[in-house]
């Protein structure tokens, strides 16, 4: 599936850049952003209308926004749930209970 068939908030990791779909200055752009195979990459927002607008992602540690076209150029698989479950919980937040609303 490409990165804008991802269900957001689902971790999934890249498999392939289709890099010939991209302008060398946008594929540059997106490797300076840890954009390459095997990055995790998660979906976080949408924007536009039908969510054909600009996605929000987390890659690795980093927060960016990229275009539809340029999400569709990105092929990932989702990570199994047990991956997810167990992934580590950042060292900062280990511990940390959100207040009750």
């Amino acid at each position: 599936m490409h990165l804008h068939q991802l269900s957001s908030g689902r971790p999934a990791t890249i498999d392939r850049v289709e890099w010939d779909h991209l302008s060398p200055g946008e594929a540059q752009r997106l490797r300076e952003f840890g954009v390459e195979e095997g990055a995790t990459v998660e979906i976080l927002h949408r924007a536009g209308f039908l969510g054909k607008g600009a996605i929000t992602c987390r890659i690795g540690r980093m927060t960016i926004a990229m275009r539809h076209i340029h999400a569709s150029a990105i092929q990932v698989h989702s990570l199994p749930e047990a991956a997810v479950a167990t992934a580590p919980v950042p060292q900062g937040l280990a511990g940390k209970v959100a207040p009750a609303s």
